[in-house]
């Protein structure tokens, strides 16, 4: 059945084509075809996904300019190795009950993905929606697909979030987790260096049940520093595998800016020399392990480099621009029994234009001596500023209960930054096993 009818008119002045008219008849999709709208659509070989960020200013007044629904969509596309252009969402639908809201979507330009992840496309809420919006619990949401003019079909995303915030930007809480949800919980921080006079502890991961889990946000940060940022409460503080003292708890810190207020100041029982990291952790988490964190020798720095610019080529990026990347944060980690080093190190080269950065290619590369040097690690990311990831190795560490090494790495992006763990999985290459922690706007 079909409720409404849209006709879309494009006149085409171009040199070369016929000046003209071209029609194209948009239906309104009745509700039953927005219901059953798949979770995935496949186009052709591209298959198709929904994610959504929405949010309504709860404080706003009606009819005021901040009022009504904003965020966005992100269209995740896989299946294709091409970036897929063409491909955009063009419209919403809300869905709640009996309730239908619809409002135009402003596609990003920008097609994106890091690593050999989902393409990524955003598309903007636009336009006035119906004031149960601002209520809406849970609402499904629809988004149509159209390259150029033609419409290609509808993915649905069920049960969205529709966060309320206030108009300083902070969210209203209603409820949150206590305390005792982390009770018996552990946790890994990285020893931040001083702002403002001071060391601070940044929550890596919750360590729940033997699991890696996300620090919280939103209205659970109060419970979760209550159980964690008690004034007097100590944390082991290890670098490079060693126990150098203990971080004493101040005070938890306050947001700014865009960071959310999780992290710590601290008192550090241990001087920490510029630019070495250090994890801190509950007590009896880490545990010392004997791989030391030196620099490289003039022999090692020159094999590894041939190393990664052969790794790099053979991921698929030309040789010339390997060539211009410039190491940092270059380190051999080294038992102090048997076994070769492993060696590690990030890279950058970028250029600017007269808006500021055009383009970087960033990248993370292992290698560990077995009868040669093999890598173990390679990872690149290249794009614009907004784009790409940097990371850097931080530190190696163990932790209870399972007391294999693990490297910490600090990754950052174009307002925000993250952390990623590695393992080593059973053929001796590190693969992530935890991405999160962090903050960012």
């Amino acid at each position: 059945m079909i409720r409404n009818t849209v006709v879309a008119v494009t006149v085409l002045v171009n040199v070369g084509w016929p000046t003209g008219v071209a029609c194209q008849i948009v239906a309104q999709p009745d509700k039953q075809v927005l219901e059953t709208a798949p979770t995935e659509l496949r186009v052709g070989q591209a298959r198709v996904r929904l994610k959504t960020e929405f949010y309504v200013i709860a404080d706003a007044a009606p009819g005021s300019n901040d009022y009504g629904l904003r965020g966005f969509v992100d269209l995740e596309i896989t299946g294709v190795e091409l970036a897929p252009m063409a491909l955009k969402a063009d419209r919403a639908w809300l869905l709640q009950g009996d309730s239908i809201a619809a409002g135009p979507l402003e596609a990003d330009e920008k097609v994106f993905r890091l690593d050999k992840g989902p393409w990524t496309r955003y598309a903007y809420i636009r336009g006035s929606w119906p004031d149960w919006v601002h209520q809406a619990a849970s609402p499904d949401v629809v988004v149509r697909l159209v390259s150029d003019t033609r419409v290609l079909g509808y993915v649905r995303a069920p049960a969205q979030n529709v966060r309320a915030i206030l108009a300083s930007g902070r969210t209203p809480c209603r409820g949150g987790a206590l305390a005792a949800r982390w009770a018996g919980a552990g946790i890994l921080f990285e020893v931040g260096q001083p702002w403002g006079g001071t060391y601070h502890l940044e929550p890596v991961a919750v360590v729940h049940n033997g699991q890696l889990e996300e620090p919280p946000s939103g209205c659970d940060i109060p419970g979760f520093r209550e159980a964690f940022y008690q004034p007097g409460h100590r944390y082991e503080v290890f670098s490079h595998g060693r126990l150098i003292g203990h971080a004493t708890v101040a005070a938890a810190d306050t947001e700014r800016a865009c960071v959310e207020a999780r992290s710590a100041s601290v008192l550090i029982s241990a001087d920490l020399a510029k630019d070495v990291n250090a994890i801190a952790a509950d007590s009896g988490r880490l545990v010392p392990h004997p791989i030391d964190v030196q620099p490289l020798t003039p022999g090692e720095d020159s094999v590894f480099a041939s190393l990664m610019t052969r790794a790099l080529v053979d991921s698929g990026l030309p040789l010339a621009t390997v060539r211009r990347l410039k190491p940092s944060s270059t380190y051999a980690l080294r038992p102090s029994g048997k076994g070769g080093a492993t060696l590690v190190a990030s890279a950058r080269v970028d250029s600017a234009g007269d808006h500021g950065l055009e383009w970087s290619l960033n990248t993370l590369v292992m290698a560990e001596q077995r009868q040669a040097y093999v890598p173990t690690l390679v990872w690149h990311s290249e794009g614009d500023e907004v784009e790409t990831a940097q990371a850097r190795f931080l530190d190696i560490f163990s932790a209870r209960p399972d007391t294999a090494p693990q490297i910490l790495v600090g990754a950052t992006y174009y307002e925000s930054w993250d952390y990623w763990i590695y393992r080593r999985n059973g053929a001796g290459s590190w693969v992530r096993v935890y991405r999160g922690g962090g903050s960012g706007c």
